[in-house]
């Protein structure tokens, strides 16, 4: 038994250390929005609560007024993307004659998903660098994990092509 893969799925082991380093980056990728918001919480306190002003756009004024509207429909408006993205390469994976291929498709899904999901919490960063509202900060967060949730590279998923990938083939 030494040397066996004791996983779900015994016809996954060729590409499960590349599944297994997979999911680790998409760990690392969680805590991207924690990453900013600390640093958010250091350049407020650095710059704008000395300078006593909000960030270096003033939304006072009439021109900003629908900007956190337009914000919050922005990091919004990531989703439809991201099940575009999941989709697309659901049906290339289709198309796939062996496991490894399989592998780099929905390793290139689970990459892309990753991308548009921390492009809400980096979006957020940034409202919060135009306004100074740290809410941005936690609302690009908080929408980010939920769609982090969504691109976890799960080894059901891969196992459930797999399986449809083996009945092709018979």
């Amino acid at each position: 038994m030494t040397g066996m893969r004791t996983g779900k799925y015994p016809f996954l082991d060729p590409v499960r250390d590349e599944l297994n380093r997979t999911k680790w980056l998409w760990l690392a990728c969680c805590f991207s929005p924690i990453i900013y918001f600390l640093l958010a919480r250091w350049i407020y306190e650095q710059w704008f609560r000395e300078s006593n002003r909000g960030g270096l756009l003033n939304l006072a004024s009439p021109e900003f007024a629908y900007a956190p509207q337009l914000f919050l429909a922005g990091i919004l408006l990531i989703e439809p993307f991201l099940l575009w993205v999941k989709w697309y390469y659901d049906r290339k994976a289709k198309t796939s004659a062996t496991l490894p291929e399989l592998m780099a498709y929905y390793r290139l899904r689970t990459f892309i998903c990753l991308a548009l999901s921390d492009l809400a919490a980096f979006a957020g960063f940034i409202f919060f660098i135009l306004t100074g509202e740290m809410k941005s900060v936690l609302i690009g967060g908080v929408v980010a994990f939920i769609y982090y949730a969504q691109s976890y590279p799960s080894e059901e998923g891969l196992a459930r092509r797999a399986f449809a990938l083996r009945d092709k083939k018979e």
